[in-house]
């Protein structure tokens, strides 16, 4: 039940990404905003890779591995701990949402700045285009 959270925060966050690159593409950016961008996404996977494996001591009796998207969980059952660790396949997922979310985090308001950025730069020149149709109307 729980990939159907982990597919979609993945989703979004590689179409966030995707759609950083072809904006800084499209807007013909210098080096220095690939370089930013980069950084941001190099540092996000670092803390997603730190969170995926951070564990968490909800109560003294339960353990939680993986933030947000738990990777296992540990319950203190009379004298020792037990584990409760999803599938494989699921702990993936869920490692990879970790990542991703904490990139997607990182890198939306930069996404946000190249986004207005290009905006500003459209209506700059749309601007520009009426003082000249109205001019040559004259």
């Amino acid at each position: 039940m729980s990939v159907l959270l982990a597919l979609p925060v993945i989703g979004v966050c590689f179409w966030m990404l995707a759609n950083t690159g072809r904006l800084l593409w499209q807007q013909s950016r210098s080096i220095w905003w690939w370089i930013g961008f980069l950084c941001l996404a190099g540092l996000g996977s670092v803390i997603g890779w730190e969170l995926g494996f951070l564990e968490v001591r909800v109560s003294p009796r339960l353990r939680w591995g993986g933030v947000p998207f738990p990777i296992g969980f540990f319950v203190w059952e009379g004298d020792r701990w037990t584990d409760f660790v999803p599938p494989p396949g699921l702990q993936f997922w869920h490692l990879c949402a970790d990542i991703t979310l904490a990139i997607g985090v990182l890198v939306f308001p930069f996404f946000i700045c190249v986004w207005r950025a290009g905006w500003r730069k459209r209506q700059t020149l749309v601007s520009t285009r009426d003082v000249d149709q109205i001019s040559q109307g004259d």
